[in-house]
């Protein structure tokens, strides 16, 4: 049974909390094809400078590869996806070890590369971004070209924080 229209099997729900950043931005998620989520692209991107660039951070977990796709409107699953009809280049992502894949920290560098390769082509739909990551400052931090451990760090006390909390409503430790 599946999760959501576009979160298919396992591997998408793994990879979907990074990748749904994407949905922030005018860079297809995959929606309109049969692999939403499990890669990214856009008409103006170059697939192996873009997995080049990701490949300068420590991905754990993940195989990367070069993808071309036309996204296109599915019935059940996306109707008027970005770039409808339009051929898109970019990457498709593989997970090969869940244990050692960290989604979120992969979503901020995956941002983070895209920006740094097109900041003048990624646009930040920033209302929708900042409601997906959680906070309004990730967007000037990247914008900034903070480094995404940089940026991980910052979380550090807030997460802690979580956790402390979080520890008395677990049921099973």
């Amino acid at each position: 049974q599946k999760t959501s229209p576009n979160i298919p099997d396992l591997n998408t729900a793994i990879i979907y909390p990074g990748t749904c950043l994407i949905e922030g931005t005018n860079i297809s998620e995959g929606r309109g094809t049969l692999h939403p989520f499990l890669q990214i692209g856009a008409p103006f991107i170059n697939s192996n400078k873009l997995i080049a660039e990701l490949q300068k951070n420590d991905l754990q977990g993940i195989e990367l590869e070069p993808i071309i796709f036309t996204p296109k409107s599915i019935p059940g699953m996306s109707t008027y996806p970005k770039f409808n009809g339009k051929t898109c280049n970019g990457i498709k992502i593989i997970l090969k070890d869940r244990s050692q894949f960290n989604p979120v920290e992969f979503g901020i560098k995956l941002i983070h590369s895209l920006y740094k390769l097109y900041p003048n082509k990624l646009k930040f739909r920033t209302k929708h971004f900042n409601r997906l990551i959680g906070n309004n400052i990730t967007i000037k931090k990247i914008r900034a070209g903070i480094l995404p451990d940089m940026i991980f760090r910052s979380w550090q006390k807030e997460l802690i924080n979580f956790k402390i909390t979080r520890n008395k409503y677990l049921l099973y430790q």
